[in-house]
């Protein structure tokens, strides 16, 4: 390994195979900034390995540019669409199967983008790498007009209850809303508010919690937003 410059931040095992680790940092799918893949780091300096093929850097370099940003901008993919805003790209777990190296990625993309011409212009990029891209899940995007009574209704409220001007906005995350005809998510998150959590902590991890203040106003308005949208829509 001696013609393979190592950052200082991996490391090397010799147990009778060479092994090289990299360490990364996780982040949700829906929220990639501030992650940094480990898988990458890896596909990066062994896309750069001299006693390999030209055949196998091409392998490694795909992970290394596809995935070297959190907007699809090397997949030639990047857009943003109006109120579902910006797409996003994380890769996930690489895995060696059958001889094949597996990518696994995760795209939130906006409800005015069109699935198939990305997934077109992925598998296009691909190609020029010499893999196959297997598209195998899709749930298409939902987004719900704000200025729809419902929307601006549940706003206010949320509004009145926390003492805060606040608007409607859009998340990456999935919803099982989108399962329902003319639904919204709606939730005890507030935007901008300190997690009482350190970074690395709390939201999906086995430390995960909430302010038992945030859970007390989520109580106040969901009663009051039942009672306000039997009014709106029962009439």
């Amino acid at each position: 390994m001696d013609s393979l410059a190592i950052p200082q931040d991996f490391s090397v095992e010799d147990n009778g195979h060479i092994v090289v680790k990299a360490a990364g940092k996780t982040a949700h799918a829906a929220f990639p900034e501030g992650s940094d893949s480990a898988a990458v780091k890896l596909a990066r300096v062994l896309a750069g390995a001299p006693f390999l093929t030209e055949k196998e850097k091409a392998c490694f370099r795909f992970p290394d540019q596809g995935f070297a940003d959190y907007y699809g901008e090397g997949m030639g993919i990047g857009f943003e669409g109006g109120l579902s805003g910006r797409l996003t790209l994380a890769g996930g777990m690489a895995r060696t199967e059958r001889g094949r190296f597996i990518q696994n990625f995760n795209i939130r993309y906006p409800v005015t983008a069109d699935a198939e011409a990305l997934v077109r212009q992925m598998s296009a990029i691909a190609g020029t790498y010499g893999w196959i891209l297997d598209w195998n899940r899709d749930n298409p995007p939902c987004v719900i007009d704000p200025e729809s009574p419902v929307v601006r209704e549940l706003t206010s409220l949320c509004c009145q209850v926390l003492g805060t001007e606040a608007e409607a906005c859009s998340m990456d995350g999935g919803t099982y809303a989108r399962k329902l005809p003319n639904a919204v998510a709606f939730g005890p998150g507030i935007r901008g508010q300190k997690k009482p959590c350190p970074p690395g902590h709390g939201g999906g991890q086995p430390d995960e919690c909430v302010k038992i203040e945030n859970l007390t106003n989520a109580m106040e308005i969901y009663i009051e937003a039942l009672k306000r949208l039997d009014v709106l829509i029962g009439g």
